[in-house]
């Protein structure tokens, strides 16, 4: 459910009309009455204090496309490659031009209202609240365990005049995980149990786990603070030393999955424990930076933003990255260029 409250913040911000509520309630019954004329009377329904999308009433180009795709990747496994061969063209036929290039996961705007911090002891409560508002008792725990044992790893995203808190995330480093670490979060250990099947940790390398993304519903898909989130865990990829591996954790796999696995990401399949996360991987031994930067080029990743985030130095004038990297560098000499 999303709250009134967040649709009005979503749409105006700080900027807020008195009258929001009341343009957001139209807004709602107008989009109703259009999806009512295609049969979808039952498509957005009230809640206390907010209202509810029945996805399962929509068909998205990026849910066919990833079914196509697997349902491909099984067919090649079962040794008939026409039949594979003719679905991947099914599924590349609902792009126009290049694959993904419609599918927007970076937002078409910046966020100047928006300045990222370090978590201090006084935010571990309100991170926490955040957690198990969004997504439940079991993140919430896993947040409060990752700030006691890393806290340094928590980064922040507060509204600059409010102060208030927009959303944060969490890069882990994890070198050899100890049992405390694995049992107390399942999560991690089935990162490692991954790591531990596919490689042999080098003398000083780490793994990086993107732990928690934590947004209200409507900022999820392509917004500023995605973009924050994304641009973050780009850096930590091409450019922080010693990195082995890393990991994505996310609530929405459906979302993320088509560019994940356009990025070169593997999904872990084989998890030991029972969580609602999707699990995203790559392993930067095999398929060094380098090699990796080169299959993906700056315009393809992100035409239209001019982001620059292949180079070392940012250049991108955005102030929500360039605190998040400065705080990397301040905080911790394992992250940023």
């Amino acid at each position: 459910m999303t709250s009134i409250g967040e649709l009005v913040d979503g749409l105006w911000g700080e900027q807020a009309p008195a009258t929001g509520e009341a343009v957001i309630r139209t807004y709602v019954s107008r989009i109703r009455r259009l999806l009512a004329a295609h049969g979808l009377d039952s498509a957005i329904s009230s809640q206390s204090g907010g209202y509810m999308l029945d996805p399962s009433l929509f068909a998205l180009d990026a849910t066919e496309f990833a079914d196509l795709l697997e349902t491909a990747r099984q067919e090649r496994v079962n040794g008939d490659l026409p039949a594979a061969v003719k679905l991947l063209e099914q599924a590349l036929g609902l792009w126009t031009g290049t694959a993904l290039s419609g599918v927007r996961y970076i937002s078409s705007a910046g966020e100047e209202d928006v300045r990222s911090v370090g978590a201090t002891p006084a935010d571990h409560d309100e991170l926490v609240t955040m957690a198990r508002e969004i997504h439940g008792e079991f993140t919430a725990a896993s947040v409060r365990f990752w700030l006691d044992r890393q806290p340094r790893a928590f980064s922040l995203l507060r509204c600059r005049r409010s102060n208030r808190l927009r959303a944060f995330m969490s890069w882990l480093t994890l070198r050899t995980p100890d049992r405390e670490e694995l049992e107390a979060d399942p999560v991690v250990g089935d990162v490692w149990y991954d790591v531990s099947r596919r490689m042999a940790m080098p003398p000083g390398a780490h793994v990086a786990v993107a732990r928690h993304l934590i947004c209200p519903a409507f900022e999820a898909g392509p917004s500023p603070v995605m973009d924050v989130f994304q641009a973050r865990m780009m850096r930590g990829w091409l450019h922080e030393p010693s990195l082995a591996a890393s990991y994505l954790v996310v609530a929405n796999g459906q979302l993320w999955r088509p560019l994940m696995e356009y990025l070169g990401h593997y999904e872990l399949e084989y998890g030991q424990a029972e969580h609602p996360h999707a699990i995203f991987g790559h392993d930067w031994l095999a398929d060094p930076p380098e090699e990796w930067r080169d299959h993906h080029l700056d315009e393809e990743l992100w035409a239209g933003r001019g982001l620059d985030l292949f180079l070392r130095r940012d250049t991108s004038g955005a102030d929500a990255h360039r605190a998040w990297e400065k705080e990397d560098r301040d905080q911790n000499p394992c992250a940023g260029f």
